[in-house]
């Protein structure tokens, strides 16, 4: 905490240093200068644009010009930014499987929108193509629906124009980092329709060193992008927005590790470092080490396909019903790719009433090869070798996974005249996914193959939607939304046995009540109440298994199906505009409720065959109170210096929480696995950002400019028994370039210096370590990112 205040008093002196030399300047320059001052931010949190600082809720909205200056590249990034969400990277380490978790509720994930449509995909949407990206904080289901009870992420895409113009990008940075990008728009029908098209390609080689073999590296990532916008004005009123977008993720083996307790040198840092009493062995106590710290042995995996692990993967007469042609993903990594189709159509009457569509299709594929061991397995000789034919010579898992999503969505929506002292929306909307299923086959010690059920999903989720908004008097608005939904879910049983069929209905109500006060221009008080609800579900890849595992499974609270979730959440925030516009603030803090929780825990059964399979399975949990305090702040300190910054702050309280199994494999003192009093894991405490940049004119028409990013991720646990977590973190990146009307030419270092503290961190069984050791902890660790030099160059004509 001291040097959380120390930094944030530095911060302030140094500003207000800043701000009374621009007084002084201003008072000697006679006021023939033109007073600095922020723009305006359009938002559409209530699906009406409005000014961001007049909005009642906890909303943070990130530029296109914001995103261009930080060199945010993923929603990882671009979650440091936004007080209120956290993005968890999961031991995969890159953009796909995110974890979107708002407000320290890290067993949830948000919805992520793009033009307000859901995209239910795990992807990355084309941050290269937005105008900004809105991010709501807490529950949203009364206009975007139940799987945004804890918040929502909505990609807004740039529109073309009716001038031809067009950007060409392009970058270079360590570790064969490449970012090159180029976007053409203008008119097709002068005043009537216009169209841009961009493209993107992104690849890194990754950063750390196989220690199995020097020559390969994990965490290499490739992106490439390709989308086309085309806007069609034929009337005044009428405006229609087409969006074809296309995006493919390809990633190599994550530089994903593990601890055990069983290294042979146990003096290492590698080793588990304390015994608490858990069925399970040792564990971690304490701050994790930074990847520096750890024995260079630990940094290697088994990677390699070889020829009979291929033919098997890839040729297997018996293979099991894949979704798509295999060759998809041949190597180790993930490999995913979407397709997106959106229409927008907007039509405003002469009286000011407005009517609006969307329609938007997306088709989701995705395919990974990994082995969830985290560490070279070879030299652990398998006993079955020899015995069982085909089995591996060496003890270890080896997974292919395939899965497939096709999603639609509509929504009609009416919104009365907004200069009417009562205006309102109402609108109706449906969403409909459907997945032919997500299969696993792959290699562990006591068999060639196994393979978990695959199965259909189908949800269809119809809902109406309103929002009533009354000025009491001139500068005091009651508003009230809601939403009523119908969850219509369907599983059923594909293979090995077809013929299993489950089906529920989940209704919620989910309403927002808001008051608000505006004391002053773009500045007003507000606190709101509203409720959210996520539905229910199956654990469809339980379909299919015998009684014996079932029962296994029931004795830990996990069962076919599961129960819908609540969120209460009571907010009171202010927005304030200072100096004439000159400074924006922005602070609300918050109580939630969590009640019935979705929790995905890690499982394990013994198998029919023999061997203890692994599988993650959803329960419900009792209650979670959290409590935060979340801020933003931008100040023009001069015409030259601007300087944002974000601060927030969350905690939590297990009310009626069970971590099973894991509490009563890690201590004895969680016998029950009772885990009441203890925190939220995998959401940061503090996290806070620094951003000041000055621009100032360099010669003729050139300027140059600089830009220093520092943010800051506090503790936090890596599981609910709070016994282990990841240390605070520093990250400064720097930015220094030159820049005319048409040209940029920047040059950057990221992570400057070269905070080699951990990403992301978990636990998990390590069940082949040793032969007979059974099954016991491990941690598996994801290594950060190191420092990084690049060059940036664009061009606009």
């Amino acid at each position: 905490m001291s040097k959380l205040y120390l930094s944030w008093t530095v911060s302030a002196v140094a500003v207000s240093v800043l701000w009374t030399a621009d007084i002084a300047f201003a008072q000697t320059a006679g006021g023939g200068q033109q007073s600095p001052a922020l723009e305006e931010i359009i938002v559409t949190a209530r699906k009406v644009e409005e000014n961001l600082m007049t909005v009642p809720m906890a909303i943070a909205a990130v530029t296109a010009k914001d995103i261009q200056a930080a060199d945010i590249k993923d929603l990882n990034t671009l979650a440091l930014f936004t007080p209120g969400l956290w993005a968890e990277y999961g031991l995969s380490g890159n953009t796909l499987g995110r974890q979107l978790t708002f407000r320290g509720l890290s067993v949830s994930t948000g919805q992520v929108f793009i033009d307000g449509a859901p995209y239910p995909g795990t992807g990355n949407p084309n941050i290269g193509n937005v105008e900004r990206v809105e991010v709501l904080i807490g529950p949203q289901s009364a206009y975007f629906g139940r799987s945004t009870f804890e918040g929502a992420v909505n990609f807004i895409s740039k529109e073309p124009g009716d001038t031809f113009k067009g950007q060409i990008n392009g970058e270079y940075g360590s570790f064969g980092t490449t970012d090159d990008s180029a976007s053409l728009e203008g008119p097709i029908v002068a005043g009537k329709l216009a169209v841009r098209v961009f493209a993107r390609h992104y690849a890194t080689s990754g950063q750390w060193a196989n220690a199995s073999n020097p020559n390969e590296t994990f965490g290499a990532n490739a992106q490439d992008s390709v989308a086309l916008t085309a806007i069609a004005t034929p009337t005044d009123n009428l405006k229609v927005r087409v969006l074809l977008d296309f995006e493919d993720e390809n990633s190599g083996a994550p530089a994903s590790f593990q601890i055990d307790g069983n290294d042979p040198n146990p003096g290492v840092i590698r080793g588990l470092t304390c015994n608490l009493g858990g069925t399970f062995g040792p564990y971690y106590c304490g701050a994790l080490p930074k990847a520096n710290q750890l024995v260079p042995s630990t940094l290697s995996a088994n990677d390699v396909l070889t020829p009979a692990m291929q033919n098997i993967f890839f040729n297997n007469p018996l293979h099991w019903p894949t979704l798509f042609n295999l060759n998809f993903k041949e190597s180790y990594g993930t490999h995913q790719q979407t397709e997106i189709g959106h229409v927008n159509i907007d039509y405003t009457m002469p009286s000011g009433w407005a009517v609006s569509s969307i329609i938007a299709l997306h088709e989701t594929k995705y395919q990974s090869i990994d082995s969830p061991d985290y560490r070279d397995d070879q030299s652990v000789p398998n006993p079955l070798y020899g015995v069982v034919p085909n089995v591996l010579p060496y003890i270890g898992y080896h997974l292919l996974q395939q899965s497939l999503l096709y999603d639609s969505s509509e929504e009609l929506r009416v919104t009365s005249p907004q200069d009417a002292r009562l205006r309102g929306t109402a609108g109706v909307n449906w969403l409909y996914t459907r997945t032919p299923g997500s299969t696993n086959e792959g290699f562990e010690p006591a068999a060639v193959t196994f393979l978990n059920s695959q199965s259909r999903g189908y949800t269809s989720t119809p809902a109406v939607f309103a929002g009533l908004y009354y000025d009491i008097v001139h500068s005091l608005t009651l508003g009230a939304e809601a939403r009523y939904q119908w969850d219509i879910i369907e599983a059923e049983e594909k293979y090995p046995a077809a013929g299993a069929e489950l089906k529920s209905t989940f209704k919620s109500f989910s309403p927002r009540v808001t008051l608000d006060y505006k004391y002053a221009d773009n500045s007003l008080i507000y606190a709101l109440w509203s409720r959210g609800y996520r539905p229910g579900g199956f654990n469809s890849q339980l379909l299919g298994q015998s009684g014996a595992v079932l029962a296994q499974l029931a004795a830990t609270g996990a069962g076919i199906e599961y129960q819908q979730e609540k969120l209460d959440n009571f907010e009171l925030g202010v927005k304030s505009t200072w100096l004439e516009g000159r400074i924006q603030t922005r602070v609300d803090g918050y109580y939630d409720i969590w009640k019935n929780g979705q929790v995905p825990n890690t499982l394990s059964y013994n198998a029919p065959n023999g061997g203890v399979i692994l599988t993650t399975l959803t329960t419900n949990i009792g209650q979670t109170n959290l409590y935060g305090v979340e801020s933003q702040a931008a100040f023009a300190v001069t015409r030259q210096l601007t300087v944002n910054a974000t601060l927030d702050y969350q905690t939590s309280k297990f009310v009626n929480y069970l971590y099973v199994p894991w509490a009563a494999r890690i201590s004895a003192a969680y016998a029950n696995n009772n885990v009441d009093g203890n925190k939220f894991p995998n959401a940061p405490d503090w996290t806070w950002t620094l951003s000041p940049t000055y621009t100032d004119s360099l010669s003729g028409d050139w300027d140059w400019f600089g830009r220093l990013d520092w943010k800051h991720r506090g503790r936090y646990y890596i599981d609910a028994t709070n016994v282990a977590w990841i240390a605070p973190s520093d990250i400064v990146d720097l930015h220094v370039g030159i820049k005319d009307q048409s040209k940029t030419l920047e040059f950057y270092v990221k992570n400057l210096t070269n905070n080699l503290q951990l990403l992301d961190a978990s636990n998990g069984v390590d069940a082949s370590c040793c032969t007979g050791a059974g099954t016991v902890i491990a941690v598996r660790l994801l290594l950060p990112n190191k420092r990084a030099f690049g060059l940036k160059a664009g061009y606009s004509f």
